[in-house]
């Protein structure tokens, strides 16, 4: 009985310092930049017809990283790839990895990037987008 006791108080705690916020809520990070995607006045110059949408949200996050535009990163990775890197069946998944690639690089240069929830979130997406890149 104590313990039932303690583990309510201990979890009415957690709800009430915000820490399982996460868990509760709805909405998932994804949503959130579709709907800022939507909004955007540049979206049609951000979105990459050959990537699935979740691939799409993820090279977006990879350019804000990088300071670049996605179309850019996109002619960047087109200049640079191989012609059998490019192939249509492989486009998609080795672009999606190109633009993470440079991100990461970029992003664990500072110290203490795996603390920053964004940077864990941001390889969370990473991995969802590979999952289904095109």
């Amino acid at each position: 009985m104590a313990l039932a006791s303690r583990t309510r108080h201990m979890l009415e705690a957690l709800v009430r310092e915000g820490s399982l916020n996460w868990l509760l809520s709805r909405r998932s990070s994804f949503a959130e930049e579709f709907e800022e995607l939507e909004r955007s006045p540049s979206a049609g110059n951000n979105w990459i017809p050959e990537l699935s949408p979740a691939a799409n949200i993820v090279v977006r996050r990879c350019s804000r990283i990088l300071e670049t535009s996605s179309s850019e990163l996109q002619e960047s990775f087109n200049t640079e790839a191989s012609d059998s890197i490019k192939h249509k069946s492989r486009y998609a998944r080795n672009f999606l990895e190109y633009c993470c690639f440079r991100a990461l690089a970029l992003s664990t240069q500072g110290i203490g990037h795996l603390a920053d929830k964004k940077f864990r979130r941001l390889t969370f997406d990473m991995m969802v987008a590979w999952e289904a890149p095109a």
